[in-house]
């Protein structure tokens, strides 16, 4: 079957389309710029945006599945609009683009972002949201994922998936959670929000991009699906991952008033100077409250299996390493 990809360049949309291929098949996978060095007979990179709706309509021509990843997944940018612009209207071109093309399933990739911090439990997908999306990614994506979901009908059925930590070897992107296995493995210290127990979800990129597929064949039209992993706290991930590599390092807990203060600071530089800060106020909040979440949907209803955090943590080892001795 043929399948229409956007966002295949990304960290995780790389991944799908390699994926998509290995299961037989043909990917018509869009790019802005430079694509990832994945070639095969059965992928054909095109080149262009989702401005122009005609020629998205004569690309999804054939093609009755779409995987639609595109977005601006940033912490900052210098036009705010950009943000809307990307992951919004660029959103609802593409919707209206393969209504006409006949399309009958996309899944849109959304992010966990838009789903509320826990308290005692994990959160599931139709919990409320209890807390302001405060930052422009998180806005701007809760906005496309409430309008593909609320375009879903028979004929053209539309799900929702929802990533939260995801992390593992990639062609492309740099990763957060990656880079902290990249930072334990360089340096003798490290540093975690508070006393490092908040805790957060980390999902292997692989099962991130095979529960797509999955979205694709079972999620129920106009629903969404959290495609998580394991729940841990900052100490519990540091443990995992210190088992894996058989090496201890020193742990210095980081009070939360510092990096609020660090964040304003941050602000202040970037306003006079224009350049992207190293944090911000909406991250720090995010660091120092728990995200813990349920994948229990998407077991059930999809057949999602994630692999254990030790065992994504081996694998992402195993390719960090191995990138190193290739240099």
């Amino acid at each position: 079957m043929n399948v229409f990809v956007t966002g295949g360049t990304g960290y995780i949309g790389c991944r799908l389309v390699q994926r998509l291929i290995d299961k037989g098949q043909t990917v018509v996978a869009l790019y802005r710029q430079d694509h990832p060095p994945i070639e095969h007979p059965s992928l054909r990179w095109v080149k262009g945006t989702l401005d122009d709706e005609d020629r998205i309509v004569e690309l999804l021509q054939g093609c009755p599945q779409v995987y639609h990843m595109a977005a601006l997944a940033r912490m900052w940018h210098p036009d705010k609009n950009a943000f809307f612009t990307t992951n919004v209207t660029a959103t609802e071109h593409l919707l209206r683009a393969a209504q006409r093309a006949g399309v009958k399933r996309l899944v849109f990739t959304s992010t966990a972002s838009v789903i509320s911090g826990s308290v005692k439990n994990p959160v599931r997908e139709n919990d409320p949201l209890l807390e302001p999306l405060d930052d422009d990614y998180a806005a701007s994506k809760f906005m496309a994922e409430q309008m593909v979901l609320k375009a879903s009908r028979p004929g053209f059925e539309t799900v929702a998936v929802n990533p939260p930590r995801v992390y593992g070897p990639s062609l492309v992107g740099n990763n957060p959670v990656n880079n902290l296995v990249k930072g334990y493995l360089k340096r003798r210290f490290y540093f975690v929000p508070g006393d490092g127990s908040y805790s957060a979800n980390y999902a292997f990129v692989d099962d991130v991009a095979d529960g797509h597929i999955l979205a694709m064949e079972k999620g129920k039209p106009g629903e969404r699906y959290i495609l998580g992993g394991e729940n841990h706290s900052y100490n519990s991930f540091y443990s995992v991952l210190e088992s894996q590599l058989r090496l201890k390092r020193k742990s210095f807990g980081m009070p939360q008033g510092v990096m609020k203060a660090v964040a304003a600071l941050s602000d202040v530089i970037t306003r006079v100077s224009g350049r992207a800060p190293c944090v911000t106020s909406p991250m720090v909040g995010k660091l120092y409250s728990n995200r813990m979440l349920s994948i229990e949907k998407a077991v059930k209803e999809l057949g999602y299996r994630p692999i254990p955090l030790s065992e994504g943590l081996r694998r992402t080892i195993e390719s960090i390493q191995g990138q190193n001795h290739g240099k």
